[in-house]
């Protein structure tokens, strides 16, 4: 079994990070996570798990659809996952937005490229 890491990034009171798993010449896309989330007496509680996916293209579909995904900071990308991400970012040049979240996009750029 082999264990890949395609991607990897946080924010404050978390982080996620994506592997390609391959077993038996079987691949499978698994994203891990530990977050901070409140309980019902608004306590904070850490939060693990793994959620397994098709593709990382899939992964990728899902995480696009909270609005401020770039807000995330990104410690690691993949040179296999560098294309599908770039479009993405490529969509938010198009946008005006907040000097914060600009400087941000330059952390995901400067990922990208390297």
């Amino acid at each position: 079994m082999s264990r890949i890491l395609l991607f990897h990034y946080g924010l404050e009171g978390g982080d996620f990070e994506v592997y390609r798993i391959t077993d038996n010449g079987k691949d499978r896309f698994v994203k891990r996570f530990n977050c901070m989330d409140f309980d019902e007496n608004d306590d904070e509680v850490w939060r693990k798990g793994e959620i397994e996916y098709p593709s990382f293209e899939a992964y990728w579909q899902e995480a696009l659809r909270d609005e401020d995904w770039f807000r995330c900071y990104p410690m690691f990308i993949h040179d296999d996952c560098k294309p599908i991400i770039q479009r993405s970012i490529n969509d938010l040049e198009l946008l005006k937005m907040p000097e914060r979240d600009a400087a941000v996009l330059e952390v995901w750029k400067v990922l990208l490229n390297s």
